[in-house]
C-alpha cells in the first residue's frame, strides 16, 4: 500500500462494517397505527400531518398533506427555501422497515395549504398491515425573502431557520 493511503482505506473500511450491522430507528418520533379506516393527524414540532393510509397492490400507501406549524417557526419564516419529507415504515419498536421520502421546490410557507404527498412503501416481508405504524420525518429550511431569478438564483441574504426531524442510525 502507498504511503497515505492506508488511513483512507481504513476509514472506508470501518464505515462498510458500521453500514453492514446498523439499522434505521424512529422510535423517537410520534407514530399513528396502520389503518386504513381512517383519516389520520400526526403532529411534530415544526409541522402537522394529516393523512390516509390505503392500499397498493403489494404496497402500502399513505396520502395526505403537511402543514407547517406557524406558530412554532419565527415571524419573519415566510419562504420554504428546501423541504424533504419522508414517511417511515416501522413497526412497534421503531425500527424502520421502509421508507419513501419527497423533495420540493421552493415555496411560500402556506399553513392553509401545505404539502401535498404521496408515499409508498413495502415492509419486504408480504407481512399484514396489523402490527405496522407510520411516522414522518422532515428537513425545511425556510428563510425570510424568496430566492431571486426563481428557483435557479442565490439563497436571499438573511435569517435563515432550519428544521429536521428523523431517522437515527442504530447499531
Amino acid at each position: 500500500m502507498r504511503p497515505g493511503y492506508s488511513r483512507p482505506v481504513a476509514v472506508i473500511a470501518f464505515l462498510l462494517l458500521v453500514a453492514g450491522c446498523s439499522s434505521l430507528s424512529v422510535r423517537h418520533l410520534a407514530a399513528k397505527p396502520w389503518d386504513q379506516a381512517a383519516s389520520q393527524e400526526l403532529v411534530m414540532k415544526f409541522w402537522r400531518f394529516e393523512f390516509t393510509c390505503v392500499p397498493s397492490g403489494e404496497r402500502y400507501g399513505v396520502k395526505g398533506a403537511a402543514y407547517p406549524l406557524a406558530a412554532n417557526l419565527p415571524g419573519w419564516a415566510q419562504n420554504l427555501e428546501s423541504l424533504t419529507l419522508t414517511a417511515y415504515l416501522r413497526d412497534k419498536n421503531g425500527t424502520v422497515l421502509d421508507s419513501d421520502t419527497r423533495e420540493y421546490l421552493p415555496m411560500t410557507v402556506d399553513a392553509a395549504h401545505g404539502a401535498a404527498f404521496d408515499f409508498f412503501l413495502d415492509p419486504g416481508d408480504g407481512r399484514a398491515a396489523s402490527g405496522l405504524f407510520v411516522s414522518f420525518g422532515y428537513r425545511a429550511m425556510f428563510t425570510a425573502k424568496a430566492r431571486t431569478g426563481g428557483g435557479t438564483g442565490t439563497i436571499p441574504d438573511g435569517e435563515i431557520f432550519f428544521a429536521e426531524e428523523g431517522a437515527l442510525i442504530k447499531n
